[in-house]
Parts: structure tokens; C-alpha cells; sequence
């Protein structure tokens, strides 16, 4: 009878022990993830940014492009309303 109870002690202690290194797992795992997706998320970030500021300096090149056409047309003769604003 206690060689059954020492077993049956010992598979616990064993099974208690095993679930620490499943949990040390699991904390690795989740570790591992949250550094990929904030990774990715930086690198998303990073990219949103620099296509931001290639489309504002689009809208730059374009404003000052309509500021010219408008001068051009007015120095014509051409009544012409001003470009509406681009706001940057």
C-alpha cells in the first residue's frame, strides 16, 4: 500500500514539475509572439510613414503646379478661380 501511495505521490510531483516546463513553454510561446506581431507592427507603421510622406510630397509638387497654371492663365487674360486648397 505505501509503495502504491509513493507512486502515485510520485507521478504527481513529476506531472506538477512537467506542467511548470508546459507553462515555461507557453510563456515563451507568447513571448515569441507578442515580439513578432510588434515587430510587424512597427514595420507596418514604418512603411504607412514613408508613404504618407511620398503622397505629401506629391501633393506639394501638385499645389505649386496649380499655383503656376493659375498665374499663367490670369497673365493671359484668363479669369480663373483659385485651385481649391490641398491641406498637407
Amino acid at each position: 500500500m505505501l509503495l502504491a501511495s509513493s507512486s502515485a505521490v510520485s507521478a504527481a510531483v513529476t506531472a506538477w514539475f512537467k506542467r511548470g516546463d508546459v507553462d515555461a513553454t507557453m510563456t515563451k510561446k507568447k513571448a515569441d509572439t507578442a515580439k513578432v506581431l510588434s515587430d510587424l507592427a512597427i514595420s507596418e507603421t514604418q512603411r504607412m510613414s514613408e508613404q504618407m510622406g511620398e503622397f505629401r510630397m506629391a501633393l506639394r509638387v501638385h499645389r505649386e503646379w496649380d499655383r503656376k497654371m493659375v498665374t499663367r492663365a490670369r497673365q493671359a487674360g484668363i479669369e480663373i478661380d483659385d485651385p481649391p486648397e490641398l491641406y498637407l
